[in-house]
């Protein structure tokens, strides 16, 4: 249908499928028409012969031949030993984010530390004192890191470290000192590797019962909650068949 508007210039109203307006404003768009009336319009001009300016896609396929012209018969520049050299520069640049990621877990812990000094500062300032103040040079010796905790407990679970400023900062410092990590319900648990290859001797092979009190007094106090958050997180189940403990994943293996 035509419809003219004024007498210089004319309209023109195309209905078509919703399809073909589809293709058409997508075509548009890779053209670098913003307006789909705009892309028409010289789809017309150039059928009519009337619009000689190249399309966005005409352009490049233009510059991409002036650019092989230009290179042809020039030797092309050694691109492995530019990987190389991209190589080297990311891996020093990831070593020094791994490095300050440390060092920021640690000053995390220091942070931590120091508002449970003041905390408790503030309390003893606040009551009075109810006895005599440790001798000289018997006081608190350095604070252990993260690690160093994990290795003496064996285990340290999530739901135990309220105070920790940032878990996420914490437990990926863990991981990086050689702990595993283990994602389970609710929350996550670190574990030392010795611990954990104990605890897997122990429960995967030595125990062949499925019945709690008699697993309480094969394990420790730590080996036990460990065992109990394991098997109600779903991650390990007992083969009647075998008279094992499995895990349901080979990440516990």
């Amino acid at each position: 249908m035509f419809l003219l508007v004024e007498k210089k210039d004319r309209f023109i109203v195309v209905k078509v499928p919703e399809e073909v307006y589809i293709s058409l404003r997508e075509r548009g768009r890779a053209e670098g028409y913003t307006l789909l009336s705009d892309y028409v319009r010289a789809i017309i001009f150039k059928e009519l012969g009337l619009d000689r300016t190249s399309s966005r896609i005409e352009k490049v396929e233009q510059k991409i031949m002036e650019l092989e012209q230009k290179i042809s018969g020039k030797k092309l520049p050694d691109l492995s030993r530019i990987n190389r050299l991209i190589d080297d520069k990311v891996n020093a640049v990831s070593e020094q984010v791994t490095k300050l990621a440390t060092r920021i877990a640690e000053v995390v812990e220091r942070i931590d530390y120091i508002e449970d000094k003041i905390r408790s500062l503030e309390q003893k300032i606040s009551q009075p004192p109810t006895h005599y103040p440790p001798h000289p040079g018997r006081g608190e010796g350095k604070r252990k890191t993260g690690l160093e905790r994990l290795r003496e407990q064996g285990v340290l679970f999530e739901s135990e470290l309220k105070r920790l400023r940032d878990r996420d900062v914490f437990f990926a410092y863990l991981a990086r000192g050689g702990a595993k990590i283990i994602e389970a319900a609710g929350e996550r648990i670190a574990v030392d590797p010795g611990f954990w290859e104990k605890f897997k001797e122990k429960l995967f092979r030595e125990i062949t019962t499925n019945n709690e009190d008699q697993i309480r007094i094969l394990m420790n106090k730590a080996e036990y909650r460990l065992f109990i958050k394991l098997k109600e997180s779903g991650l390990i189940y007992f083969d009647s068949s075998e008279h094992r403990w499995k895990p349901v994943s080979k990440d516990l293996l």
